[in-house]
């Protein structure tokens, strides 16, 4: 400002002086008289001290404005030496942050996939120097598997979540195993973020990775395990099935010796009732899990051997399975329930047809809206006597079969005489 007015002076000086050389050249003409010469001096000065007013005033203004274009770019400039100033003070953090955690975070460029930031736990996770990795690319540190999920990723064409706002953004989580300086594996789980900026259409790559391999050796480690207890159970069921089979051999043995059919009759119920145990533990051998067996399969596997042991009698009747296919039962409660429906159905095959040459045997399996089991065994025989009070019959078949159902499983059991004999019971099935 001041350099300006000082121009402004120099040149309003020049001006006076001109017109004071002007002014002298006209009084030594000799031209004008007193009066003449009074007036234009007056004149020159009135002329000159206008042009100093109005020159002084235009360098005012110019000054004004000047000063107030200085306090603006002042102004302008300390805003930018802040913004600056909070921008190296915010990628302190940040990079801080990132130089602190322990996964590593990088970043490449988008089209060659060169590294241009890695975190300082990269040399423990890869083995690599930064400025060794700086100077490689994505290729050199993962295999091809591996890459192409990244690319992918990079790419968006991974199922992957969306951002919002100014700077959409994606992202995919997925296991990597990139492989280090020494030419090892290493199990990672790495998240890439990939920003893409509106404005100017560039695109951000970011990278977390963490090292996983602890984990994933825990892993294989509990499936070692879990494998080997899961051959142990099964050898167990597989032990446990063929020592009831020993049992039901030995009965077998017996029953050559006897000649009583009182006696032969209750080897040959003991004998049932050991093999619907043993079944048990067949179907959890045989099954891919070792807590639950398949109700259908259990019943048809029963029903035949039951059908089989009664082939004697010259009765053959029908029996109707009618059990969802994917309905299961827990272990725990596989047995009692197993040994229910061999009394059960026992007793329609040994009674319910007496005098008769043929007859119709309906079970009938699902679950119930609080997710119990409801269990229904059914036939059209003679049915029972109304007077028959089955609770206190003193009959071993039917006292083990309330105290099966409403002791150990839990649950309610009713009989109906109505068209031969129908017991609907309902229980716990899984834990």
């Amino acid at each position: 400002g001041a350099y300006a007015l000082l121009i402004g002076f120099l040149i309003l000086f020049a001006t006076a002086v001109n017109d004071i050389l002007y002014s002298r050249q006209v009084i030594q003409t000799g031209y004008l008289g007193p009066l003449g010469l009074f007036l234009f001096i007056f004149s020159q000065a009135v002329l000159l001290s206008m042009r100093f007013s109005t020159a002084f005033h235009t360098v005012e203004q110019q000054g004004l404005a000047l000063r107030d274009m200085n306090l603006t770019n002042r102004q302008e400039i300390e805003e930018r030496l802040k913004t600056e100033a909070a921008l190296r003070e915010s990628e302190l953090k940040y990079r801080f942050l990132a130089d602190s955690v322990s996964d590593t975070i990088w970043t490449v460029d988008p089209n060659t996939y060169r590294f241009t930031y890695a975190s300082p736990s990269a040399r423990d996770l890869l083995g690599y120097s930064i400025e060794e990795l700086t100077a490689m690319t994505l290729r050199d540190v993962l295999d091809a598997q591996s890459l192409d999920l990244t690319r992918k990723a990079i790419g968006g064409d991974l199922e992957a979540g969306s951002g919002s706002g100014d700077h959409p953004s994606v992202s995919a989580t997925f296991e990597l195993e990139p492989i280090g300086k020494d030419g090892k594996r290493i199990w990672t789980e790495t998240t890439v973020n990939v920003i893409r900026h509106p404005d100017d259409g560039r695109t951000t790559v970011i990278g977390v990775t963490r090292d996983i391999s602890e984990r994933k050796h825990a892993e294989e480690k509990l499936r070692a395990t879990l494998s080997e207890k899961e051959l142990l159970l099964q050898e167990i069921h597989h032990r446990v099935k063929n020592n009831l089979q020993v049992v039901i051999s030995l009965l077998s043995l017996q029953s050559r010796n006897e000649t009583d059919d009182r006696v032969l009759q209750a080897i040959q119920v003991s004998q049932n009732r050991v093999r619907a145990m043993a079944l048990v533990h067949e179907f959890i051998y045989r099954s891919e899990s070792l807590a639950e067996i398949n109700v259908a399969d259990y019943l048809n596997g029963l029903v035949n051997h039951l059908s089989g042991a009664f082939l004697g009698s010259g009765l053959a009747p029908r029996v109707n399975i009618q059990v969802p296919k994917d309905l299961t039962i827990h272990l725990a409660f596989a047995v009692p329930c197993g040994l229910i429906l061999n009394e059960l159905i026992s007793n329609s095959l040994k009674y319910a047809f007496s005098g008769r040459s043929d007859g119709e045997i309906t079970i009938a399996a699902g679950l119930e809206s609080d997710g119990r089991i409801r269990l229904m065994v059914q036939d059209n025989g003679v049915g029972l006597p109304e007077d028959f009070n089955w609770r206190e019959s003193g009959t071993l078949g039917l006292s083990m079969v309330a105290g099966l159902i409403e002791g150990q499983l839990q649950g309610a059991i009713e009989l109906d005489r109505e068209s031969g004999t129908r017991w609907t019971m309902t229980f716990r099935g899984n834990k």
